[in-house]
C-alpha cells in the first residue's frame, strides 16, 4: 500500500510537470510559426492529452474488454466537460473565441452523434471505425488550412524550451502518459478488488484517470493565461477520443458495446455537449458560476454511477 501511495504521488508530479512542459512547448511553437493558440490546443495539445485514452482503449480491446474501451472514451468526454473544463472555468473565466464556437464545437457535436448512431446496435464495426478515422483526418486537414488570427503574447521560457520547443512537447507527452498510467493502474486494482463492473470502471476511474491530462493541462493553460488553448484542448480531445482513438481501436478489432453505455451514458455525453453550447455562447465566455454548475452535475453523475 505504501508503494501504491508513492507511485500515485509520483504520477501526480509527472502529470503536472508534463502538462507544464507541453503547454510551454506548444506556446513556443505557436509563437515561432504564428499559429493561433486555439489551433495548437485543438491539435498538438489535444493529441498529447488523448494519448492515455488511446493506450487504455487499445490495451482493453486487445484483452477483450470492449466495455472498458468504449466506456473509457464516453466517460472521458463527459469528464472533460463536467470536470476538466469546469475546474478551468472556476479558476479563471474561460474566454471563448467565435471560431471555436462556430467551427469546432459543431464538429465535436457531430462526431458525438455519429458515435451514438454507430453503437445503437451494441457494436462498433470495423467499417464504422474507418469512417471515424477518416473524419479525424479530414478534421485535421481542415484545421491547418483555415485561417486563424494570431493573438499570442510573448512569454519568458526556460532557455532549453525556447531553443527546443518540440523536445518540451515530447517530454510533456511522455510525462503525461506515464503519470496518468501510474495513477490509473492503482485505481483500477482497488475498483476490481471491491467488485466494481468493467463498464463502471471505464466510465469513472479510468475516465477520470485518462482525463487527468486534459484537466491538468487546462488548469496549467489557465494559469499561464492561455484561455484559448485550454478550451481548444477540451474540444480537440473530445473530437480525437471518438475519431482517432475509437476509430483506430475498432479498426484493429470490432467492439461489442454493453446496452447501458448506449442507453444511458452515451446520451449523457451528448447532453453535456448540447448544454455546453449556450454556456459558451453567453457573452463568449464560460464563467465561474457556469463552471460550478458543470462540476455539480458531474458529481451527481458519479454518485448515480455508484449508487445505481
Amino acid at each position: 500500500m505504501i508503494l501504491t501511495i508513492i507511485l500515485f504521488i509520483l504520477g501526480v508530479w509527472m502529470l503536472v510537470k508534463g502538462a507544464s512542459w507541453l503547454i510551454d512547448g506548444a506556446s513556443r511553437v505557436a509563437e515561432i510559426f504564428k499559429i493561433s493558440p486555439l489551433v495548437i490546443g485543438l491539435s498538438v495539445v489535444a493529441i498529447g492529452t488523448s494519448l492515455p485514452e488511446f493506450g487504455v482503449s487499445l490495451t482493453a480491446i486487445l484483452r477483450g474488454s470492449g466495455d472498458i474501451s468504449v466506456g473509457n472514451i464516453i466517460g472521458s468526454n463527459i469528464c472533460n466537460i463536467g470536470l476538466a473544463l469546469a475546474i478551468a472555468a472556476i479558476i479563471s473565466v474561460v474566454l471563448v473565441s467565435k471560431s471555436a464556437l462556430k467551427r469546432d464545437f459543431p464538429v465535436m457535436l457531430g462526431v458525438t452523434v455519429m458515435l451514438l448512431v454507430f453503437i445503437a446496435d451494441r457494436r462498433l464495426e470495423r467499417w464504422e471505425g474507418v469512417l471515424l478515422f477518416i473524419s479525424f483526418i479530414c478534421y485535421f486537414v481542415y484545421l491547418f488550412k483555415r485561417k486563424e488570427v494570431f493573438t499570442h503574447e510573448g512569454k519568458n521560457y526556460p532557455s532549453w524550451i525556447k531553443k527546443y520547443p518540440w523536445l518540451s512537447i515530447l517530454f510533456g507527452m511522455i510525462g503525461i502518459a506515464i503519470g496518468s498510467k501510474l495513477m490509473v493502474d492503482s485505481g483500477v486494482q482497488i475498483a476490481r478488488f471491491i467488485g466494481v463492473s468493467e463498464a463502471i470502471i471505464g466510465l469513472s476511474i479510468l475516465a477520470i484517470g485518462t482525463s487527468l491530462p486534459e484537466l491538468v493541462t487546462s488548469v496549467v493553460a489557465m494559469l499561464h493565461k492561455e484561455s484559448e488553448m485550454s478550451l481548444g484542448n477540451i474540444l480537440g480531445s473530445n473530437i480525437l477520443n471518438i475519431t482517432m482513438v475509437l476509430g483506430c481501436v475498432s479498426i484493429i478489432r470490432p467492439i461489442d458495446v454493453s446496452a447501458r453505455l448506449f442507453r444511458i451514458d452515451g446520451w449523457i455525453m451528448l447532453g453535456y455537449a448540447i448544454v455546453l453550447f449556450p454556456l459558451l455562447r453567453t457573452q463568449y465566455k464560460l464563467s465561474k458560476k457556469e463552471g460550478r454548475f458543470l462540476l455539480t452535475t458531474y458529481v451527481i453523475y458519479l454518485v448515480y454511477l455508484y449508487l445505481k
